[in-house]
């Protein structure tokens, strides 16, 4: 399956380097962005940019991962879609939105940057029940773990997922300003951080954890005291509430 991805920014890179490291040929990927910086770093890594009408000829799956209202604004009239797979990468672009577009089978899938190292959470969701279906989902697994799911699950899925890979890294970066703050160079202390959070996730249960540790007393439980009086999960959960919500609100 040759690949046509439109839109070379953060989204539409990962993807593409999460697809190469999956064992997808550079042969088989075009791209297109209208920044001329965008087609410089593809072709740095010796992949083609060209006119989107060309790309769509010359692809089986065109994958968009532009903004919604620069695709809404773009005249595609001239580009034959016809037989071909279009991929929508648009959180914000619906279904009826694409389907009002092409005339052609439509899937919405979100991925996060994660991507590029093959560890994304992916969020599939197809128009009925087309045959290439294990097809498409193989190919997104090249880029981490698909989910398939219902397009009214889309949405809380990108809030936990995509959002909140930026809401980890955050709370590490966090940790480390801390570490600073404590003493360390940065680089200590984001390993000691880093170890320190595949630990928690190696020990599994969260709860039994914190239990453990802190209900012995001591200066633990001090601590957790301070976050609970700083309301630290009610900012957690508005945080992922009020992106979800500016999320349904762009639909």
């Amino acid at each position: 399956m040759r690949v046509g991805i439109i839109g070379f920014g953060d989204m539409g890179r990962s993807l593409t380097t999460g697809l190469i490291k999956g064992g997808v040929s550079k042969e088989n990927i075009v791209i297109h962005d209208s920044s001329e910086r965008a087609v410089k770093k593809a072709q740095a890594m010796n992949i083609p940019a060209m006119e989107i009408k060309d790309l769509v000829a010359c692809s089986d799956a065109v994958i968009f991962t532009i903004p919604k209202k620069p695709f809404m604004e773009k005249d595609l009239s001239d580009c034959d879609f016809g037989g071909k797979l279009v991929i929508s990468c648009m959180a914000e672009v619906t279904m009826a939105e694409l389907k009002q577009r092409f005339d052609c089978q439509t899937v919405r899938v979100i991925p996060t940057l994660a991507a590029e190292n093959g560890l994304s959470i992916v969020g599939v969701c197809f128009d009925g029940e087309p045959e290439n279906k294990e097809q498409i989902k193989t190919m997104f697994s090249k880029v981490g773990t698909v989910i398939e799911c219902a397009e009214n699950e889309l949405a809380p899925l990108t809030s936990l997922a995509a959002c909140g890979l930026c809401y980890a890294a955050y709370i590490l970066n966090s940790f480390i300003n801390t570490a600073e703050n404590l003493g360390f160079d940065r680089e200590t202390g984001k390993d000691i951080v880093e170890r320190t959070f595949n630990a928690a996730m190696e020990l599994g249960d969260y709860e039994l954890v914190i239990g453990r540790i802190a209900g012995r007393g001591g200066i633990t439980i001090k601590g957790v005291n301070v976050m609970n009086e700083g309301n630290v999960h009610k900012t957690i959960d508005k945080a992922f509430k009020t992106a979800y919500g500016e999320l349904v609100k762009g639909q």
